[in-house]
């Protein structure tokens, strides 16, 4: 017994085993788990259909073991594709034999989380999964794996964010925002920062432009987001970097952050800050290049001189 169950590929040992052991269904469970072909199960146990299902759950790759007879009993078929280990070639096995498992709820969540890719399109346009494109269980697991699917996900679920977030991969990001408005990007300012931050970098320059700029000027975090990766200050949330004392540390995230990530447009920070020698030794520590903003007076002291020394080129 302990060696049939010890390790994978220990199943084999299973026919070594005693005849009152080998009439134990659960080490011959473990036995099949573990390596024995199904041809060797001896009866009852080889066409006993509970007896196969469970064997089925722990390891559906004996379902290719089967013979056709027994492929095609729904029973089977339908524990083959749901087991964890199913594989495309089990489900296209299994399909074969019971087309109409493809109505089911938890087939197609199967199919959806472990079969082929390229095969969900075709699975989820069928008319029998009309209930399942209006699934937000389903189809958050379909478009998880091709964010194409979010289009044939049913209108209602085309606008739900959780479903739009899941979509936003580097290649899609553009794509979708293009494709949804701006009420829902203005409901949820988290859509517009997860393309920006999850887009391409040859894509960034077009997100601009399906955002409102009103949504730029009201969130901070996607300015940031924007700044983070490299993008340049735009007009829309210009202002948000002009702060006036006492300064929060909050009042200096997107002004050090244009410093770190674009220090040339670090005198877009105005005159208030740049002559704060707190916020200049932190913007120098940064990029030293951004002496050249700041005041004479502040340009010709000895520690801010050392810093930006310190710091050329820091970013290069």
């Amino acid at each position: 017994r302990d060696v049939v169950l010890a390790k994978a590929g220990g199943g084999p040992m299973w026919k070594l085993a005693t005849p009152e052991l080998q009439q134990d269904p659960e080490l011959l469970l473990q036995a099949l788990k573990h390596g024995l072909c199904l041809r060797d199960v001896p009866d009852p146990f080889g066409g006993d259909l509970n007896f196969l299902q469970r064997a089925l759950q722990i390891n559906a790759l004996l379902y290719l073991q089967l013979l056709p007879s027994m492929q095609a009993k729904p029973c089977l078929a339908r524990q083959a594709i749901t087991s964890e280990d199913s594989t495309p070639e089990i489900h296209s096995k299994a399909l074969g034999h019971c087309p109409s498992l493809k109505s089911e709820r938890h087939v197609v969540l199967s199919l959806c989380q472990r079969g082929s890719v390229d095969s969900l399109s075709e699975l989820l346009g069928l008319p029998t999964s009309e209930p399942f494109i209006d699934d937000i269980e389903i189809m958050k697991v379909a478009i998880e794996r091709d964010s194409n699917l979010l289009s044939i996900a049913s209108p209602r679920l085309q606008v739900s964010p959780q479903l739009i977030l899941v979509s936003i991969t580097p290649t899609s990001a553009w794509n979708t925002l293009k494709t949804i408005s701006s009420t829902i990007i203005r409901q949820n300012p988290e859509i517009p920062i997860r393309a920006v931050q999850k887009s391409v970098t040859r894509n960034l320059r077009y997100l601009p432009g399906h955002i409102p700029d009103d949504i730029w000027a009201g969130s901070r975090e996607l300015c940031l987001a924007w700044l983070q990766r490299g993008g340049r200050v735009l007009e829309a949330f210009e202002p948000l970097l002009v702060v006036q004392p006492p300064y929060t540390e909050e009042d200096l995230e997107l002004p050090l952050a244009v410093a770190k990530y674009n220090w040339s447009e670090t005198y877009k920070v105005g005159d208030a800050l740049l002559r704060n020698r707190e916020f200049l030794l932190r913007a120098l520590a940064m990029d030293g290049r951004i002496l050249r903003f700041a005041p004479l007076p502040l340009r010709q002291e000895f520690d801010i001189q050392v810093m930006a020394v310190a710091n050329h080129n820091n970013n290069m």
